[in-house]
């Protein structure tokens, strides 16, 4: 959605309520869930952190097929 709004990046600001789920005999942990809060962004724009992590920044890259892909941005934008 942030790709076909005109945005270029997305921030993730906050990661909350993780937990996983178990099951079988030794309830190995098979899944883990969590909430995650992010920011449409464009370049150079900063996100405000809302939870303990700092914020983590993708680039949305637009496939052959009109599908946009987040990928990791290696430097953090400095505040």
């Amino acid at each position: 959605m942030a790709g076909q709004k005109g945005f270029t990046r997305i921030a993730v600001v906050k990661i909350d309520d993780c937990y996983s789920v178990g099951i079988g005999v030794n309830s190995l942990p098979i899944v883990q869930t969590c909430k995650i809060f992010g920011q449409m962004v464009i370049e150079g724009e900063i996100a405000e952190a809302k939870g303990k992590e700092p914020v983590a920044y993708y680039s949305l890259k637009k496939t052959d097929d009109g599908i946009y892909v987040p990928t990791p941005e290696k430097d953090e934008p400095s505040s």
